[in-house]
C-alpha cells in the first residue's frame, strides 16, 4: 500500500493507510507532496513540540501554494519565535475564555435561529444550513465584518486551502486565482475602512498595533487571512464529522440521545476518530533522526496528526469510535507545543453547543452517508457536503 495523500482512495478513507504506515514505515517519504510523513504519536509529538529542531516556516507556502491571498506576508502559523511570540500575543486575548464566555449566550441563540429556518422532515445540508455558517458568522462579527458575506467566505476558504494539490486542471486553476485575489482585495478596503474609521472589532484592533508599529501592513492582511480561514474550517468539518459518525454509529448516538452530558466528550472523541486537520507541515533545521531515519537540513516533515489520533499505543481500541472513551484528553487535533491552535476554546465551544442544541431538538436525526462529500483539501478532512433529515 503506497500513500498518496491526493489519491482518490486516500481521499475517501485515509485511515487504512494510516494504520500500514504506523505498523511498517512510520517515517517515509511521500513523493506525490515532497515530504517526509511521521505516522506514530510520540514521533509526531517530537516534531510538533520541538519547534528549534521543525521550523514551522513550509507551513503557509504547503498548505496555500499559488493560491496565497497574502504571498508576502509572515502568517502566525508559518513563524517561529520570537516573531511567532510576538503574532500570537497579539490575538489570544481575542479568543481567551472571556471572550468565548461573553459571547455565549449570542452563539446559542444563532444556533436555534438557524435550525429554525430548516425542514427536517425533507432533510437538508447539515454544512449549508448550520456547521458553515455559525462560526463564520461568529467570527465574522468578531472581526467586524458582514455576515451576509459568509457563503463567499467559505468559498474562499475552501479555495485557498486546496494548496499543492496538483489534480486541479487549468480551468479550476483560473477560478481559485480570481478567488484568492478577491480574498485579498476584501480585505484591503475593509484594512482600510478600519484605518478611516476604527470600532471595537478585531480588524480595528490589529490596524492599531500596525500605527504602534507592532504589525505591519502585511501582518496585518495575513492575520485577517488566517482568523477567517482558521476561525471556521475546524467547527464546520468536526459538526460535519460528528453527524456523519453519529450515524455510521447508531449506538453511540443514542448513548448521547439519552444522556446529554455526554457531548462535550463527544466532541473530542469526534476530533481524536476523524482529525479536521491531517497533518500539517515543518522543515528540518539541521541533520535531524526521526525513529531511527535520518534526514538533512531542510527536508520537509509531515506530522500526520490523524494517524497519531488512532495511535494503538497510545488509545485504547484506536479504531473504535467510543462516545465514553476516557483518553481523549491526548489527542492532538488542535496540535501541539506553541503552535497549539490559539483558537480551540472558541471551536470546542461552538461544536458543543452546536450538538448539544441539534440533537436535543432533533433526536432522530440522521446523516444521508451517500451524500457526503469530502473536504477537497488533502490536509483537511470533513464533509463539504452531508444531507441529514428525520429517520
Amino acid at each position: 500500500m503506497s500513500f498518496n495523500p491526493l489519491s482518490a482512495a486516500v481521499r475517501e478513507d485515509p485511515y487504512p493507510f494510516y494504520k500500514e504506515m504506523r505498523e511498517k514505515y512510520p517515517v517515509s517519504h511521500v513523493e506525490s507532496v515532497n515530504t517526509w510523513a511521521v505516522a506514530r504519536y510520540e514521533d509526531v509529538k517530537h516534531v510538533l513540540k520541538n519547534h528549534q529542531l521543525f521550523s514551522s516556516d513550509p507551513l503557509i507556502q504547503i498548505a496555500f501554494g499559488e493560491f496565497n491571498p497574502a504571498p508576502n506576508a509572515p502568517y502566525l502559523l508559518s513563524s517561529d519565535p520570537p516573531e511567532h511570540t510576538r503574532l500570537r500575543k497579539l490575538v489570544a486575548t481575542a479568543f481567551s475564555k472571556r471572550f468565548v464566555d461573553r459571547i455565549s449566550q449570542s452563539i446559542e441563540d444563532m444556533i436555534n435561529k438557524l435550525l429554525d429556518e430548516v425542514d427536517l422532515k425533507s432533510g437538508f445540508d447539515l454544512v449549508e444550513a448550520l456547521s458553515s455558517p455559525l462560526p463564520v458568522t461568529v467570527i465574522a462579527d468578531a472581526m467586524g465584518i458582514d455576515a451576509s458575506m459568509g457563503p463567499t467566505f467559505r468559498r474562499w476558504s475552501n479555495q485557498v486551502t486546496i494548496g499543492v494539490d496538483a489534480t486541479i486542471s487549468e480551468a479550476e486553476r483560473e477560478v481559485i486565482h480570481r478567488d484568492a485575489l478577491d480574498f485579498r482585495a476584501y480585505f484591503v478596503d475593509r484594512i482600510a475602512a478600519a484605518r478611516r474609521n476604527p470600532g471595537s472589532d478585531l480588524i480595528s484592533a490589529l490596524v492599531k498595533e500596525e500605527e504602534g508599529a507592532v504589525l505591519s501592513p502585511d501582518e496585518v492582511m495575513a492575520m485577517c487571512v488566517l482568523l477567517l480561514i482558521a476561525g471556521n474550517e475546524t467547527t464546520t468539518s468536526t459538526i460535519g464529522n460528528a453527524l456523519y459518525l453519529l450515524t455510521k454509529f447508531p449506538d453511540q448516538k443514542q448513548l448521547v440521545v439519552d444522556n446529554p452530558g455526554l457531548v462535550p466528550g463527544m466532541v473530542e472523541e469526534v476530533l481524536r476518530y476523524i482529525s479536521p486537520i491531517q497533518m500539517l507541515f515543518r522543515r528540518a533545521t539541521e541533520d535531524v533522526v526521526i525513529n531511527g531515519v535520518s534526514l538533512p537540513k531542510d527536508t520537509i516533515v509531515m506530522p500526520i496528526y490523524a494517524s497519531a489520533n488512532r495511535d494503538e499505543s497510545v488509545f485504547e481500541r484506536a479504531d473504535q469510535f467510543d462516545v465514553t472513551r476516557k483518553d481523549t484528553g491526548s489527542h492532538m487535533a488542535f496540535g501541539h507545543g506553541i503552535h497549539f491552535c490559539v483558537g480551540q476554546a472558541l471551536g470546542r465551544h461552538e461544536t458543543t453547543v452546536a450538538l448539544r442544541i441539534l440533537l436535543a431538538r432533533m433526536p432522530n436525526i440522521v446523516a444521508d452517508l451517500s451524500s457526503v462529500e469530502w473536504n477537497d483539501s488533502f490536509y483537511l478532512r470533513g464533509p463539504k457536503q452531508i444531507r441529514v433529515a428525520a429517520a
